[in-house]
């Protein structure tokens, strides 16, 4: 069992200018809402998956199969949080304990192969491709491994680029990691970002490592999104 989270609780404003009158993670994708898709592709039915969402959103899932399922639970965000990092933190009191982690963005497909049992010697697993647009975050490792140094959001340090899916052993490294980069205010622009909550563990000495996946496509712009839908649907 694994705990999963997706903040989905955001404003998708590249989505609104663009005139979608559906908010991003409910768009349709093979006749389903992108979230249940997210979700298929990331969990099993063996893990607790809470998806962090806005009380106006509600309307996109009702009566939707996502509803039904006993291993998912909605958690109402309606303010808007100063980055995603603040938004999974509203899922703390689930996740502060040892069972591990994933938090993954609300937006992405990847073809992937991951058993958490099989990675005794990774503290955290940042899983990756190879891009340098600057919209990703990207990992610097350590020469001639997949050991991960450092992670930068929106800078491009090298050409492994995370897919904004990333597992951590203990679901209470994530929480103390981030509030410790919240209080340093480390920030984006103004926001506060998942992948750089992983340096927090790095200077504490634990091992990070990344996985290259299969296959990506990031569904975060309408551009990605409808080139996703004509390709897969």
């Amino acid at each position: 069992t694994m705990n999963i989270v997706i903040p989905a609780a955001g404003e998708g404003k590249r989505f609104v200018d663009a005139g979608y009158a559906v908010p991003k993670p409910f768009l349709p994708i093979n006749g389903i809402p992108m979230i249940q898709l997210v979700v298929d592709n990331i969990s099993k039915p063996t893990d607790m998956v809470y998806i962090l969402m806005r009380t106006d959103h509600l309307q996109y899932i009702k009566g939707t199969e996502l509803t039904k399922r006993d291993n998912v639970c909605f958690i109402i965000v309606d303010d808007l949080t100063e980055g995603a990092a603040c938004t999974v933190l509203k899922a703390r009191g689930f996740i502060n304990n040892e069972t591990s982690l994933i938090i993954a963005n609300s937006d992405q497909y990847m073809k992937w192969s991951f058993d958490h049992e099989s990675q005794p010697q990774s503290d955290a697993v940042l899983f990756t491709f190879r891009d340098n647009d600057p919209k990703w975050s990207f990992v610097e490792v350590s020469p001639g491994t997949n050991t991960v140094v450092r992670v930068a959001e929106k800078e491009v340090i090298s050409n492994i680029a995370n897919t904004g899916v990333f597992w951590w052993r203990a679901g209470c490294d994530f929480v103390s990691a981030a509030e410790e980069m919240i209080a340093s205010n480390d920030r984006v622009g103004y926001e506060f970002y998942v992948a750089p909550a992983m340096n927090y563990l790095i200077k504490r000495g634990a091992s990070i490592t990344h996985i290259d996946v299969q296959e990506f496509w990031g569904l975060g712009t309408p551009e990605d999104y409808d080139r996703f839908v004509k390709y897969h649907d």
